[in-house]
C-alpha cells in the first residue's frame, strides 16, 4: 500500500475519497493537512494531522537535525519564500503583519514540513486543488523539489460540475472516459454544461455576471442593519473569548479559533488596536484603494488597444495558480514591451477588488495604480466600462487566465493568457510562452463559437470527472444530486490513482 500527503477541502467527497483509498488497499494517507472534518475518522486511517490555521502558530515540537535540507540553500528557496510571503495577505487586516514576521512563520515550517516529509517518505502527494495557503504552497513545492510525485484537481469554470486530474498544478489533465461507470449522470453534465455555455454565447458573459451578481448580493446584505448588528455581536465574541483561555475558546469560534486568535492578539490587540479601530482602519484602506483607482482610470477609449482584465487578490486563481505571472504587472510589460507603440494597453480592475464582503484592499495597494499609469501606453478604464464591449473592440484581450477568456474567444477574439487554466487548448486561446509574437496573435485563426462548445464537450467527455472541489462550488448546482455524484468521482479517482500508482 502507497502512503501519501493528503490536502484538501471540506468537501464530503474528499474524505470519502481517502476512505476507498485505504480500504481498496491501495494508499493510506501518512499526513493530513486540513483537518476540520471528523478528526476520528481521519486518525482511523492513521493519518497525522496539521489543522489548517496551525501554519500560524510556532509551537510544534520539532528538531532540526541539518540532514536532507537541501532545499534551504537551492535556487528555489527565495521564489518559493516570495510566494509564500504574499499567499499571507490574507490575514493582514491593517499592515501589521510585518515582512519579518511572516520570514518567521516561512522559516519554521520550513524545517517542519522537511522533518516531516523525513518521517513519514511519502510515495506521493495528493491535492483537491492548487494550494491555498502559504504551508500547502511549501508543501507542494518541498515535495517538488524532491521529485516526489504529485496530483491535484482542476475544475472547469460554472458551467457544470467537473474535476480534472493532473500531475502537479501544471500537468496536462489525465484521461478518465474509459471507466466511466454512471453514464447517464455523465450525459446529464454534459448537458447541463452545453446548456449553461448556449446561455453564455446569448447572453454575453452570463458566467462572470453570474458570479458578480452573487458577490454584489452579499456585498449588499452586510450593509443591512440586522446583518451589521450580527457582525457586530460576532466582533464582541471575538474580543471575549480572547481573554478566555485556549482550551475553551473553541466552545466559541468554529473557523479561525484559537490559533489565529492568538495571532491576532499578538499583531493586533497587542500592539494597540481594538476592533474597533482595526475596521475604521480597513474602510479607510479601502476608500484609499478604491480612489486611486478612479482617480488614475479614464472613460476614454483608445482606437487601437490590448484588453487586459485584472484578477482579484489575494486568490489562489492568481496566486499561486498565476504561476510566474502571479505579479500581473509582469503581464503588463510583456504586453507592453510586444506591441507597437500604438496600441495602448487597456487595463480594467476587477469589480470584486473594492466589494466589502472581499478582502481585495489585502491584495492590492492604491501605490499599484499609481505607478502603473506611469507606464507609457498604459490606461486603466473605469469599471463601469462593459466588459462586453471593450472585448468587441480590441485588437485582443489577456489575463491570467480568467473567464474573461472564454468570453473572448465566444466573442471571436483571441484571448492570451499567462497562467494555466482547464481551457488551455481551446480554440481562440493562446498561452503565452517567450516565442509568442504580437503579429502571429493578430493572424491567429479565429474559430467559430461551435468548434469552442465541440471542444468543451469533448474535454469534459474525455477527462471530466463529477465533482466540486469546495463546499462553495455546491450553491452552484443546486439542481445536481451530490449523493450520485460524490459515488461516481470516488470510484473514478480510485480506480485512475490505482493505475498511476502501481508505476510508481
Amino acid at each position: 500500500m502507497k502512503s501519501y500527503i493528503y490536502i484538501q477541502s471540506s468537501e464530503i467527497l474528499w474524505q470519502k475519497i481517502a476512505e476507498e483509498l485505504y480500504a481498496k488497499g491501495i494508499a493510506k494517507p501518512v499526513l493530513w493537512i486540513g483537518g476540520y472534518e471528523d478528526k476520528q475518522r481521519i486518525e482511523v486511517l492513521g493519518a497525522e494531522i496539521i489543522e489548517f490555521y496551525d501554519q500560524y502558530s510556532i509551537k510544534n515540537k520539532t528538531v532540526y537535525e541539518g540532514s536532507d535540507h537541501a532545499f534551504d540553500t537551492s535556487r528555489k528557496y527565495h521564489y518559493v519564500k516570495e510566494i509564500c510571503i504574499k499567499m499571507m495577505d490574507r490575514e493582514d487586516l491593517v499592515g501589521n503583519f510585518r515582512n519579518i514576521d511572516r520570514e518567521c512563520f516561512f522559516n519554521y515550517w520550513l524545517i517542519v514540513v522537511q522533518e516531516k516529509l523525513k518521517k513519514h517518505k511519502p510515495d506521493f502527494l495528493l491535492m483537491s486543488e492548487s494550494p491555498h495557503s502559504f504551508l500547502q504552497y511549501l508543501i507542494y513545492e518541498v515535495c517538488k523539489f524532491k521529485r516526489i510525485p504529485i496530483f491535484s484537481f482542476g475544475q472547469i469554470t460554472k458551467f457544470a460540475p467537473v474535476l480534472y486530474l493532473r500531475k502537479g498544478i501544471e500537468g496536462k489533465p489525465e484521461k478518465i472516459q474509459e471507466t466511466r461507470k454512471d453514464l447517464a449522470l455523465h450525459r446529464k453534465i454534459i448537458e447541463r454544461a452545453k446548456n449553461e455555455i448556449n446561455k453564455e454565447i446569448k447572453n454575453r458573459g452570463i458566467v462572470g455576471a453570474k458570479i458578480m451578481e452573487y458577490q454584489i448580493f452579499h456585498d449588499n446584505e452586510r450593509r443591512r442593519i440586522k446583518n451589521r448588528i450580527k457582525k457586530g455581536a460576532r466582533s464582541l465574541v471575538k474580543k471575549t473569548t480572547q481573554i478566555i483561555p485556549q482550551r475553551y475558546s473553541h466552545r466559541f469560534r468554529k473557523s479561525r479559533d484559537t490559533i489565529l486568535q492568538e495571532l491576532d492578539r499578538r499583531l493586533y490587540t497587542g500592539t494597540g488596536y481594538r476592533w474597533q479601530n482595526i475596521e475604521k482602519t480597513q474602510s479607510k484602506i479601502w476608500k484609499e484603494l478604491k480612489y486611486s483607482y478612479d482617480t488614475h482610470a479614464t472613460n476614454t477609449i483608445p482606437a487601437k488597444y490590448i484588453y487586459l482584465t485584472l484578477h482579484y487578490e489575494p486568490e489562489r486563481n492568481s496566486c499561486p495558480d498565476g504561476l510566474e505571472y502571479h505579479e500581473q504587472v509582469k503581464i503588463i510589460k510583456i504586453l507592453r514591451r510586444i506591441a507597437p507603440t500604438d496600441v495602448t494597453i487597456l487595463v480594467k480592475e476587477h469589480p470584486s477588488q473594492f466589494l466589502s464582503s472581499r478582502m481585495g484592499y489585502q491584495g492590492r495597494s492604491p501605490f499599484f495604480y499609481e505607478y502603473v499609469s506611469k507606464i507609457e501606453g498604459v490606461q486603466f478604464v473605469t469599471i463601469n466600462n462593459k466588459s462586453e464591449k471593450l472585448i468587441q473592440d480590441s485588437l485582443f484581450t489577456a489575463s491570467i487566465g480568467g473567464t474573461s477568456a472564454i468570453e473572448s474567444s465566444f466573442q471571436g477574439k483571441i484571448a492570451l493568457v499567462f497562467g494555466n487554466p482547464w481551457f488551455i487548448g481551446c480554440p481562440n486561446i493562446i498561452k503565452y510562452d517567450e516565442s509568442v509574437i504580437y503579429t502571429d496573435i493578430l493572424n491567429y485563426k479565429i474559430y467559430s463559437q461551435k468548434k469552442i462548445v465541440q471542444w468543451i464537450e469533448n474535454f469534459i467527455d474525455e477527462f471530466g470527472i463529477p465533482g466540486v472541489q469546495n463546499p462553495s462550488g455546491l450553491r452552484n448546482f443546486s439542481d445536481m444530486n451530490f449523493q450520485e455524484i460524490r459515488t461516481e468521482a470516488t470510484h473514478l479517482i480510485c480506480d485512475k490513482l490505482k493505475g498511476i500508482l502501481i508505476d510508481l
